[in-house]
C-alpha cells in the first residue's frame, strides 16, 4: 500500500476505515514520512469506522422498516 496515486491512496484509506490492516499502513507511513502521521490515522480509523458502522446500521434499519410496513399493509 502506498499513497503514490489516487487509486492506491483510496484503497489505503478504505482499508484503514474497514479496520483491516490499518496498523501496517500507519507504521509504513510513519517510517516513510514522519512519526507524527498518527495524527491522520487515528482519527481516520475511529471517525471513519464510526460513520461506516452507522451507515450500515441505517441501511439495515431502513430495509427492515420497509419490509415491516409492507407486511402491515398486506395484513390490513
Amino acid at each position: 500500500m502506498n499513497f503514490d496515486t489516487i487509486f492506491y491512496a483510496l484503497i489505503a484509506i478504505f482499508t484503514s476505515v474497514t479496520l483491516e490492516g490499518w496498523t501496517s499502513i500507519m507504521t509504513a507511513t510513519q517510517k516513510t514520512l514522519s512519526p507524527y502521521t498518527f495524527v491522520f490515522h487515528i482519527p481516520l480509523v475511529f471517525i471513519g469506522a464510526f460513520f461506516l458502522l452507522n451507515l450500515t446500521l441505517a441501511v439495515i434499519k431502513s430495509k427492515f422498516s420497509e419490509e415491516h410496513q409492507k407486511k402491515n399493509e398486506a395484513e390490513a
